[in-house]
C-alpha cells in the first residue's frame, strides 16, 4: 500500500469538478477505487480512472450473471432473491470499506 496522504487529501479530490465528468468519478491522484457518489446518500461510484475499479465491475457483473443463470438452469430458482439481496448487503458493505478515506489518510 501507498504512503497515507495528508488528512483532507481526499475530500479535495472529491469536491474538485474537474474530476466529475457529469455523475462519473476519474481521479488517478485518487487511490480508491470505489468513492461516494456526489450525493452521497445514493452510495457509491467507481473512480472509472483506475483499471482495478473497471476490473471489478466487470468480476461483479459476470459473477451475478452466473449465479443467476447457475440457479435458474439447476431448478432453484427460488434462491435468486435472497442471492440478490445478499448481494445487494454485500455491495454496500464493500462500498463503505473500500470509499472509506481512513484507509488512505493520515489521522493528524
Amino acid at each position: 500500500m501507498r504512503a497515507k496522504l495528508p488528512k483532507g487529501t481526499l475530500e479535495k479530490l472529491w469536491s474538485d469538478p474537474q474530476n466529475w465528468r457529469g455523475a462519473f468519478y476519474f481521479c488517478k491522484d485518487d487511490p480508491r477505487d470505489i468513492v461516494p457518489k456526489r450525493l452521497k446518500k445514493f452510495g457509491w461510484t467507481i473512480n472509472f480512472a483506475h483499471p482495478s475499479a473497471w476490473l471489478g465491475l466487470l468480476v461483479g457483473m459476470a459473477v451475478t450473471a452466473g449465479i443467476i443463470l447457475y440457479l435458474e438452469k439447476s431448478d432453484r430458482s427460488a434462491w435468486i432473491f435472497p442471492t440478490l439481496v445478499a448481494m445487494v448487503i454485500f455491495s454496500i458493505i464493500n462500498g463503505r470499506f473500500k470509499s472509506s478515506t481512513i484507509r488512505y489518510e493520515k489521522n493528524h
